[in-house]
């Protein structure tokens, strides 16, 4: 049987997760701060998001 494809995940984007699981443990101020802070890594608004690239029309 052939394996299904694996999702190619950029560095932001595995960075990003990492801080989203990450404020699952904190209150809920400091939560919403993180996950914010992962959605930036994601779509490449982090200055330091080095490969994620920014989705075009957000």
């Amino acid at each position: 049987m052939k394996k299904p494809p694996v999702e190619k995940k950029s560095w932001g984007t595995i960075v990003a997760e990492k801080e989203r699981a990450k404020a699952n443990t904190f209150s809920d101020e400091k939560r919403q701060r993180l996950m914010a802070r992962g959605l930036r890594l994601i779509y490449g608004e982090a200055p330091h998001a080095r490969t994620a690239t920014p989705r075009r029309g957000h």
